[in-house]
């Protein structure tokens, strides 16, 4: 079988633990693993080494850079910050022939390179993902089955630290597919004015809430609250013939059917790891040239929405006019 070549940029926390993955890959690879940090890429290479010998891994690297001499890449996973992704792409892309890339998010912080790269993903023909992993979790492909195209969508998650900045972007992706209805509007006049630190140098979080509307009359809130644990979270997805509360943290959901006279149904599931996950959706990518995880267009309709109310927020509280959206 074709040896693929993979290349990895970005080896801090996440990407680390793309690397686990792809090395249980079932098809044989090369990988290249890039970061300008040596901490980090020392950080991947126990991780890597942590996971069994697998035969199919042919070669791995690990660079603080990019090599001169990469002529093809099958398919490349940018796991930067938001604040460099833009600047990576567009060095990756002037360096290797590459048409295949899986985006960590939030994908940028300036709506100009949403634009820019928009253009260059269709000029050059190159298929790009991004990584809003519920898409590819079996327990969320069942339960999409009671909302499809259902109407009165109506979601709420909320009601602890869930870090909004950082993860509202995963339950957006989530209201538009598992509803097939495009969200509409995202309104973040009630965000709290204090701005946090984020545990990412550099980065902001904040508390307070999102509320929102899809194109059928869909209905969202999204609330976080300081110093409540994450693992208290309130997750609750409705229409008019079914009721769901989900516990993720715990693999525990719970749904309500009107044709089952609302008799709760227990579930029990598992949501995998990064690093048991990455190898799923590359495989994917290298055999049949697609994946579950949305497009980068598809992605563009809840990233663009949700950057422009933070930096309004954000503008307003601070008296400012920036264009960029420091999250990550």
């Amino acid at each position: 079988m074709e040896i693929k070549n993979i290349l990895l940029v970005g080896c801090g926390e996440i990407g680390s633990r793309h690397l686990q993955a792809l090395a249980k890959m079932e098809i044989p690879i090369k990988i290249w693993a890039i970061d300008p940090s040596s901490i980090s890429l020392k950080t991947a290479k126990v991780r890597f080494e942590e996971i069994p010998i697998n035969k199919n891994i042919q070669s791995i690297k690990f660079a603080s850079e990019i090599p001169e001499n990469l002529d093809h890449i099958d398919l490349c996973i940018i796991s930067t910050t938001s604040k460099i992704r833009f600047f990576v792409f567009k060095q990756i892309i002037d360096k290797v022939s590459c048409k295949n890339f899986i985006f960590e998010k939030v994908l940028f912080q300036k709506e100009e390179h949403f634009i820019q790269i928009a253009k260059i993903i269709e000029d050059k023909k190159i298929k790009c993902w991004v990584n809003n992993f519920r898409r590819e979790e079996e327990y969320w492909k069942m339960i999409k089955t009671y909302f499809e195209n259902k109407g009165n969508f109506k979601l709420y998650y909320g009601k602890s630290d869930w870090r909004l900045c950082t993860n509202a972007i995963h339950i957006l992706d989530l209201i538009e597919w598992l509803s097939n209805d495009k969200i509409i509007e995202i309104d973040g006049s009630q965000l709290d004015e204090k701005i946090y630190e984020s545990k990412r140098s550099g980065f902001i979080e904040l508390t307070g809430k999102f509320i929102g509307k899809t194109s059928n009359n869909g209905v969202f809130e999204m609330h976080a609250i300081k110093d409540i644990p994450d693992i208290e979270v309130k997750f609750e997805i409705s229409n008019g013939d079914t009721r769901l509360f989900v516990n993720e943290a715990k693999g525990e959901g719970i749904l309500m059917r009107k044709e089952n006279n609302w008799k709760p149904e227990k579930h029990t599931f598992q949501i995998r790891f990064q690093s048991d996950r990455t190898q799923d959706t590359s495989k994917s990518i290298l055999e049949t040239g697609n994946c579950n995880l949305p497009t980068f267009n598809e992605s563009i309709n809840t990233h663009r929405p949700f950057l422009k109310s933070i930096i309004k927020h954000l503008n307003k509280i601070s008296n400012s006019e920036s264009d960029s959206c420091p999250i990550t």
